[in-house]
């Protein structure tokens, strides 16, 4: 997949010249140069950059995350470079693997997003790559960056969870400390946690990273004051819950879990629904509640994945978030089962899901009678949708 409109920076002394790949993944100078030019990627547009940790040199996370791919002379139109992800979390190679994912699925969910008429993405965003957090192969969206006035620096147990951990890396406490008391936080957006050995395939990682755009894309549409809201339930669950809770607790925290079972599980639905649509029929297993969902009779691993989740079932302390509620509202009877979720419900759009969710609403049932004022209802459908929810356990 080419890396697409991500900008090329070409430099030989004091001569610079800044472009931008095409959606082919290739570029073209502006300026001429006669003698050796050094070609660097950077990842980042105007509307979106991506940073990293970067060692002790903790300050450089002010900076996009870049990559030399070399110095070149003459005709360069042979210039080339793949990104490959590699196996080591620790190498560059890896961060810059991810990099260009990232830039990727900010392209295709805008995208994506139109299509499924769900809103786009709020403009000038900052996303941070860390190996370093606990929350390895997650990640969170708290938009500080958009969000005024936004409390200071988030709480040390925020930091080490999400960014960079202490007591799982030793070696990274003056960089928590720093963090801890410092301003770098309140210009992120987004961190997404990178640090997972082996390979990961790339619909697992975009279906982290389209998880975590469709939360920007949700603050777009509910704006900050309810945003805050959902921030600081997730804050209290990681400072309250055992760690293997983290972020999200048990379910009862009140008003916490409500926030949270609304936002937690759109941007869920939205992450599969967007992977089944970039890979399709070729997307790969996904292990989940204790099983293993493959692609199979007619279906994207992601969409057998939702729509076979199962409320309330022991292996997953997060079962209590909804996340299939959403496809049984939409699909049209093609892979209705009785079990799980026994779903006798149809012909929702995603936009029509969407457009339910003001920033108003703050639980699932707020948000199951918005749907249904919002949208016209046949006869027996409404008592049908009231049904689905109760299996969900709202």
């Amino acid at each position: 997949m080419p890396v697409r409109r991500t900008r090329i920076v070409l430099k030989r002394f004091l001569k610079i010249d800044r472009v931008y790949t095409n959606d082919g993944g290739d570029f073209q100078a502006t300026k001429s140069f006669k003698n050796k030019v050094n070609v660097r990627v950077s990842f980042k547009t105007s509307d979106f950059v991506v940073r990293g940790l970067r060692g002790i040199r903790f300050w450089q996370m002010r900076f996009p995350v870049s990559f030399g791919i070399g110095k070149f002379s003459g005709n360069l139109s042979q210039v080339r470079h793949v990104f490959e992800e590699g196996t080591n979390f620790n190498s560059r190679r890896y961060r810059n693997w991810w990099a260009a994912q990232l830039m990727n699925s900010y392209l295709e969910f805008n995208a994506f997003s139109q299509n499924m008429g769900i809103g786009g993405l709020p403009t000038d965003m900052v996303a941070l790559l860390t190996n370093w957090g606990a929350a390895a192969g997650t990640g969170s969206t708290p938009m500080n960056r958009h969000r005024p006035l936004n409390a200071g620096t988030p709480p040390r147990e925020w930091i080490d969870f999400f960014v960079v951990d202490p007591i799982l890396f030793p070696n990274t406490i003056s960089l928590s400390n720093f963090l801890a008391n410092g301003v770098f936080l309140r210009e992120l957006d987004m961190t997404l946690g990178y640090n997972v050995n082996g390979r990961r395939m790339s619909d697992r990682v975009k279906a982290l990273m389209y998880h975590e755009l469709a939360h920007a894309a949700h603050f777009g549409k509910v704006g900050r004051q309810w945003w805050n809201s959902l921030v600081n339930a997730e804050i209290t669950t990681i400072i309250s819950s055992p760690r293997n809770l983290d972020p999200y607790g048990d379910g009862t925290d009140g008003i916490a879990s409500e926030y949270i079972s609304v936002g937690e599980s759109w941007a869920e639905h939205v992450s599969r629904m967007m992977c089944d649509a970039r890979y399709g029929l070729q997307s790969t297993e996904i292990p989940y509640q204790g099983l293993t969902y493959t692609t199979g009779g007619g279906f994207s691993s992601h969409i057998n994945e939702i729509e076979d989740f199962r409320p309330g079932v022991a292996i997953n302390p997060f079962s209590w978030i909804p996340e299939g509620l959403f496809l049984d509202l939409i699909d049209d009877g093609a892979r209705n089962e009785a079990f799980p979720v026994a779903d006798n419900i149809g012909g929702f759009t995603n936009q029509q899901l969407f457009n339910a969710l003001d920033n108003d609403v703050t639980s699932m049932p707020q948000y199951r009678a918005r749907l249904l004022a919002e949208t016209a209802a046949p006869p027996g459908r409404e008592a049908a949708v009231i049904n689905l929810f109760a299996q969900y356990g709202y």
